[in-house]
């Protein structure tokens, strides 16, 4: 009986062995991912999407958006506004800044801010040993992609006006602790139809010559436009009944009052950009 024992006991070792190399194999398998997830959250870049909700100087970059919601939205413009909303949304980086404001007729120099929120970066981008996908998704659902839908649709909802004070609401949104110079990346987004009107005042809702209006008008002193390095991109929405004043030489006023202001580019979302000869047209020389 006792050989008998001792036999089992050789016959046993090899596979305790075998056991405990595994079982060791799966401890230190264990620390070494550890130490792994341990290293990459130490040697991440500092957190973008934390560091932009913490201060308005600290985004990666600022995509300010300006709704002209003086007038009433077509069903086509409707469906523009949205998807130009949504195509800004989407090219904002992880860590950027993505503002809607609406103008504000009865106080132009306080523009009706419909949202202000940093991306949080998607998916596609998580780093699959700190977080999982679907937490990441979620994540941008609920503090970026739902508050914008949400600016979508008070946008749609503000009552119209006489008055469309364009050029004041952009200047306004210059002296913005998230858009003035401290930021490092500028874009501005304009959805108008771009007819400027203040009642005794510049308008552009009669054919002529806008340039010179807008140069004898108090607008080139009380709303100066300081867009240096900016990148602007307008969505040109067409008013049927201002179709005799709408077109190049409305779109040429407006490039050439972009660009002396400093941007670094003004283009017409979908539209090709004024020729030159049309700019001559409004008063260049």
């Amino acid at each position: 009986m006792r050989h008998i024992h001792h036999s089992n006991r050789l016959h046993s070792s090899p596979k305790r062995l075998v056991t405990l190399i595994g079982l060791w194999g799966l401890v230190i398998a264990s620390i070494g991912g550890f130490a792994t997830v341990a290293i990459l959250a130490s040697n991440r870049t500092a957190d973008t999407f934390a560091l932009c909700q913490s201060s308005p100087l600290k985004a990666v970059s600022t995509t300010l958006v300006v709704v002209d919601t003086t007038d009433t939205f077509t069903q086509d413009q409707q469906l523009r506004l949205r998807l130009t909303i949504e195509a800004e949304r989407d090219r904002v980086p992880e860590g950027g800044r993505f503002v809607v404001l609406s103008l504000n007729p009865e106080a132009a120099w306080q523009p009706v801010e419909l949202v202000s929120v940093c991306n949080p970066g998607k998916g596609e981008n998580a780093n699959p040993l700190l977080v999982t996908r679907s937490k990441v998704e979620k994540r941008w659902h609920a503090v970026y992609g739902e508050p914008i839908d949400k600016a979508v649709i008070n946008a749609l909802d503000q009552a119209p006006s006489e008055r469309s004070p364009i050029i004041q609401t952009l200047a306004a949104t210059l002296t913005r602790a998230d858009f003035d110079t401290r930021t490092a990346a500028r874009r501005l987004v304009i959805i108008s139809d771009l007819l400027e009107h203040e009642k005794g005042g510049y308008s552009q809702l009669r054919p002529g010559d806008f340039w010179s209006s807008y140069q004898a008008s108090a607008l080139p002193k009380t709303a100066r436009l300081h867009l240096q390095g900016v990148s602007v991109s307008i969505d040109y929405l067409q008013r049927g009944k201002f179709a005799a004043v709408q077109g190049p030489r409305h779109q040429a006023f407006w490039e050439r009052l972009l660009k002396e202001a400093g941007a670094s580019e003004v283009t017409f979302l979908g539209m090709a950009s004024p020729v030159p000869s049309v700019q001559a047209q409004n008063g260049r020389r």
